[in-house]
């Protein structure tokens, strides 16, 4: 088990991570993320891109259905620095 000073550590090195979920016929749906840490949250932006809609429909799923996996990831050619947390 990490320490928490570790993983807020982690956090803050890596600026990208992979959010799932479980879409609604019961698969899993991820997706890379841009976050920042703040204490003990992670904030993600929502770009100002033009949508179809005014909501994402990602954030309107995760707010009826909260139940999201985190992981964050670091990979490379040394084996002995690969590591991964799941939040």
């Amino acid at each position: 088990m990490f320490s928490t000073s570790l993983v807020e550590r982690l956090l803050d090195a890596v600026p990208v991570a992979r959010l799932a979920q479980i879409d609604h016929r019961g698969g899993v749906h991820a997706l890379p993320f841009v976050f920042t840490r703040v204490g003990c949250a992670l904030w993600s932006p929502v770009d100002g891109k033009p949508k179809n809609h005014a909501r994402l429909s990602r954030l309107a799923w995760i707010e009826e259905h909260p139940e999201v996996c985190v992981l964050v990831d670091h990979y490379g050619p040394d084996w002995s620095g690969l590591w991964w947390i799941k939040l």
